[in-house]
């Protein structure tokens, strides 16, 4: 692989990435778990077991996608550190 093609590859995956983001939806996401998280400060969080559980699985969803996707963009955003001249 050449370097301008390895520069376009790296461009490449910075696009999808921002389509994977729009797709999987990761700001709204994120403003689920942060809402939810602080729903579960209440002194009553627990009075509702079924409510509570299923915020519980909804966070535990939300913070799977969102974990994932912020390994791929630290990825991405570390691979130019291995090659500087792609910046």
């Amino acid at each position: 692989m050449t370097f301008d093609e390895l520069k376009s590859f790296l461009n490449d995956a910075k696009a999808r990435t921002l389509n994977l983001k729009r797709h999987l939806k990761i700001d709204e996401k994120a403003q689920a778990k942060k809402d939810i998280e602080e729903k579960m400060l209440a002194p009553n969080f627990w009075d509702s077991r079924e409510k509570a559980q299923a915020y519980m699985n909804e966070l535990s969803a939300a913070k799977t996608v969102l974990e994932s996707y912020d390994k791929l963009a630290r990825d991405l955003e570390d691979f130019p550190l291995l090659w500087p001249n792609l910046s």
